[in-house]
């Protein structure tokens, strides 16, 4: 029997979607709660080397809870996959999973890859004491970013953001919903460091929620949703339009 619980998130308070085909998945957890074991039975090698090298239990924690959430999220989608999965890394650092032929046959079949796909669009995101996975059963790209809101960084802002932007968050003092607006964009198009901030722009909508994007970096739409469902952090998601955002966050408790 799993000894994953899964309940729904929006404010703490909502109810569960349901999985619909095409629908994309959004998971987090609280790093702090299981024993360090917990995610050390749940991640690859590579991660648990990579873990090692850092000093602080809680940086070790981060890490292994967001490559758990991926085999979570993967295993509740395919139940038939293997995990823990290998992952690999292109050269902007951007991760990818490694499937065989057979994994790949059974995550077609389960409607997570098209024919002509070999691996499934996921982003990783941790901050302060929770790790954000999502994971895209639209076949596109897809980035998600949280953040912890320890302090104001407007000055960021106004060196580095689009002038639109900058105006936004002066008068609403939004830095951390725009932070991870754009930070979700540079993890969906997979350029890392190498994207200037102010190569592009984010619209939010008057809803509060929604935004796009203004950017010349390629010639497909891109489309972003809040989710402030955790007080004191910012979570961002940004895919390729048109993008069906679930309006909740599946959080996972190991």
């Amino acid at each position: 029997m799993s000894s994953y619980l899964a309940v729904s998130l929006r404010g703490r308070i909502g109810m569960t979607i349901l999985y619909v085909r095409g629908y994309m998945k959004l998971y987090c957890t609280d790093v702090t709660l299981p024993e360090l074991t917990v995610f050390r039975q749940r991640v690859s090698e590579e991660r648990m080397k990579r873990m090692e090298r850092y000093r602080f239990e809680i940086d070790r924690r981060r890490g292994l809870a967001a490559e758990a959430l991926l085999n979570y999220g993967l295993r509740e989608l395919c139940p038939g996959l293997s995990v823990p999965v290998s992952l690999s890394r292109d050269e902007n650092g951007k991760p990818s999973v490694i499937f065989s032929e057979k994994e790949r046959i059974l995550l077609k079949e389960a409607g997570l890859l098209l024919p002509s796909e070999d691996t499934v669009a996921f982003s990783l995101s941790h901050a302060g004491n929770y790790a954000l996975c999502a994971i895209s059963e639209e076949h596109g790209a897809i980035g998600a970013d949280l953040e912890e809101q320890r302090r104001d960084n407007r000055k960021i802002a106004e060196h580095f953001f689009c002038p639109g932007e900058i105006e936004a968050i002066r008068s609403t003092g939004a830095f951390y919903d725009y932070w991870t607006l754009k930070e979700s964009f540079i993890k969906a198009v997979g350029q890392g460091l190498k994207l200037p901030l102010d190569s592009f722009e984010v619209l939010l909508g008057e809803n509060g929620k929604d935004a796009r994007y203004l950017q010349d970096f390629d010639k497909k739409r891109y489309e972003g949703r809040l989710y402030p469902v955790l007080p004191g952090y910012s979570i961002a998601v940004c895919a390729e339009a048109p993008a069906s955002f679930p309006e909740d966050i599946t959080f996972v408790t190991f």
